[in-house]
């Protein structure tokens, strides 16, 4: 038997958003969330679930779709949001010259390819690798946080599933989790 706390952690991902880039400080600041009105919509309705469950932490990452999303969570909770850099959503290279569909294109191939490995980069940026050491550093570090028994971790597609990987114990040869999210849902 451990003498460790019991600590849950609610993954949420960011509700449906234009993916506009902002980063949480401005999200903070703008008079418009950076979610879609369907967004918004989506994050209420888990926040009322949320109203039944004895959270005392939430935390979300620097984007604004994911910021938006937390702020929206805690504020029936009474609740103050923190950011965290760690659950930023994995890194690209470039987007320069490339269209929405090229970009969501790319995105699903990269996620569910067999081709691609741990250590290809997404979109030419971060690679699964880099990612997942996030994630699992992130979850060392916040587990040893003390003051805390059940937080929502507000964060993204990519970043949920490196997180769930590490969870499940999933390892290079499993390849990449590739769980499917939808907007504004939680597990």
């Amino acid at each position: 038997m451990s003498d460790a706390p019991r600590r849950r952690v609610y993954l949420v991902r960011h509700g449906e958003t234009l993916y506009r880039g902002v980063q949480g400080g401005d999200a903070a600041a703008a008079s418009q969330y950076d979610l879609t009105e369907r967004g918004v919509e989506q994050v209420r309705a888990l926040a009322e679930l949320f109203r039944a469950v004895p959270v005392d932490r939430v935390v979300a990452s620097p984007l604004a779709r994911s910021f938006d999303t937390a702020s929206i969570l805690a504020e029936p909770l009474g609740l103050e949001v923190a950011v965290d850099e760690d659950l930023r959503e994995i890194t690209a290279g470039s987007y320069d010259g490339k269209t929405g569909h090229e970009i969501f294109s790319e995105v699903l191939a990269f996620f569910s390819s067999a081709a691609t490995s741990w250590d290809t980069p997404y979109l030419g940026g971060e690679t699964y690798r880099e990612l997942r050491v996030r994630a699992q550093l992130f979850l060392e570090r916040t587990v040893r946080e003390p003051g805390w028994t059940t937080m929502v971790a507000v964060a993204h597609g990519g970043i949920n599933n490196a997180l769930l990987s590490v969870v499940l114990g999933k390892d290079e040869s499993s390849g990449l989790l590739n769980a499917e999210q939808d907007f504004g849902c939680g597990s």
